[in-house]
Order: structure tokens, then C-alpha cells, then sequence
């Protein structure tokens, strides 16, 4: 089976949005991170084979994709909640944040209204404020203590977003520790269960 993946005829009306964004928004780093994961320029892929594997049998790579049109007029658009139960709590825990802009009816988030352009720099503000909360908390040890990644003096503070604390994570998964030595099992596994947080 073959899979024809159709590119746009004009290929810089992506790249025409995201710098249109991008200048309107030069000192949001956590919205160019964003913007750079929902339009992206590149991609890689990079896979180990169990030793078993020979050149001789077939691999079978499968990669899918979408292309999103922006929502050029008011919609109310609904965000399908599948961990209904966990989100709920997460949703109540932090009511002040959430209840002025968003209904949870059941497994369905939505706006309350539309978020006038002059206010939207504001509660962008509060939800990028929640978002390094939760990752402070996240990043806190039983002990009260806290993570040594998350301490880091190279990670300054307003950037402790959750996506940047997790590429850390990764990192530190993946690469020797100091004395050259690696990640014991439960070190491991305390780094594996906080990128699983989100």
C-alpha cells in the first residue's frame, strides 16, 4: 500500500503565519515553542533495532500527519476530555484560573465567551503562570526538597515551563551523569514518572 502525503501548492503560507506570530509576539518564548511544535519546518526520526534484525527482513515505517486550517471566525469549539475524571479534579483544583474563561460540561472544555484581543495577553499570562505552578510541583521531592534539574541556575525561572523542564528530563535520561556513571534504576524511574505528569 501506498500513502501519497499532498503538500500545499503555496509552501510558505505556513512559514508566512508563524513569522506573522512570531512578530506580534517576539518575547513569548513558551508561545514560539508551541508554535514550532503545531508548525513545524523539520522532522526526524531515529529508531534502534533489536540485533536479531537483518538486512534481509522488511521494515515498515508508517508516518501520518494533518494540515490545520485556522479558525478565521467565532466557533464554539469543544475540546473532547478522555481522562474525564483526573482533568475534572485538576479543572476544580484550579478554579481560579479556569472558571472565568471555560465550561466543563461532562467530558466537553469550551469558552465562556470570546476573549477580547486587549485581554488576551493577560490571561495568557495566568495560564503560562499555572503551567510553571504545576511544574514547581512537579518537580517537588517527597522530602520537600526539590529536583536538582529543576534547580538548575541555567534553567531560570521564567521558563520553567513543563515543556521545557521535560526536555531536561529527557536529556538527563538519556546521558551519563557526571562521574561518567549512569541513572540508577530508581533514578530513572522518579525522572520517567515526572515526564509522565502532564
Amino acid at each position: 500500500m501506498t500513502e501519497t502525503i499532498e503538500t500545499p501548492k503555496d509552501g510558505n503560507d505556513q512559514e508566512t503565519e508563524l513569522e506573522e506570530i512570531t512578530d506580534t509576539s517576539q518575547n513569548d518564548d513558551e508561545d514560539l515553542n508551541s508554535l514550532s511544535r503545531r508548525f513545524p519546518s523539520s522532522m526526524g526520526v531515529s529508531c534502534c533495532l533489536d540485533s536479531g534484525f537483518s538486512n534481509d527482513n522488511d521494515l515498515k515505517i508508517i508516518v501520518s500527519g494533518r494540515y490545520y486550517t485556522k479558525v478565521e471566525q467565532y466557533t464554539r469549539l469543544e475540546v473532547i476530555v478522555e481522562e474525564q475524571e483526573e482533568f475534572e479534579s485538576f479543572f476544580k483544583k484550579n478554579a481560579d484560573v479556569f472558571n472565568e474563561l471555560f465550561v466543563l460540561e461532562r467530558n466537553k472544555l469550551s469558552l465562556r465567551h470570546t476573549i477580547p484581543q486587549s485581554q488576551l495577553p493577560s490571561y495568557k499570562e495566568n495560564l503560562r503562570a499555572l503551567n510553571i505552578k504545576i511544574t514547581a510541583e512537579i518537580a517537588q521531592n517527597p522530602d520537600g526538597s526539590v529536583d536538582p534539574i529543576f534547580a538548575d541556575v541555567t534553567f531560570k525561572e521564567q521558563y520553567r515551563y513543563f515543556s521545557s523542564y521535560k526536555e531536561r528530563l529527557f536529556k538527563n535520561l538519556s546521558s551519563l551523569k557526571g562521574s561518567e556513571s549512569y541513572l540508577t534504576v530508581h533514578e530513572a524511574e522518579v525522572i520517567k514518572k515526572r515526564i509522565g505528569s502532564n
